[in-house]
């Protein structure tokens, strides 16, 4: 419920942000695409110098980005405790607390 509630509240800004920005071609939604979505956020970030888009594969083989704002997160934390837990390669197999 609360991912939901989340999506709506994020749609509701993309739908303003598409209305300031007046970016043609621009989505109301996100969507199913990845690449999509990134089009659309760096065109609402362009001008933010904090927000910072980082490009990862997860498991080596799906493609993720996380996004973040400079100055707020602490990058070694999240180098730490995300990136580099999604990043490694399992064979397949879950990975749970760090053990497959």
């Amino acid at each position: 419920m609360f991912l939901r509630h989340k999506g709506k509240w994020f749609n509701k800004q993309l739908q303003y942000q598409s209305k300031q920005l007046q970016v043609p071609g621009q989505h109301d939604q996100l969507s199913a695409d990845l690449d999509d979505n990134l089009h659309i956020l760096n065109s609402m970030y362009q001008d933010c110098f904090d927000v910072v888009f980082k490009t990862f594969l997860i498991g080596g083989q799906t493609k993720a980005v996380l996004i973040y704002i400079d100055g707020l997160s602490n990058i070694e934390e999240i180098d730490d405790h995300v990136l580099s837990p999604l990043m490694e390669e399992t064979d397949g197999r879950v990975l749970v607390h760090g053990k497959c």
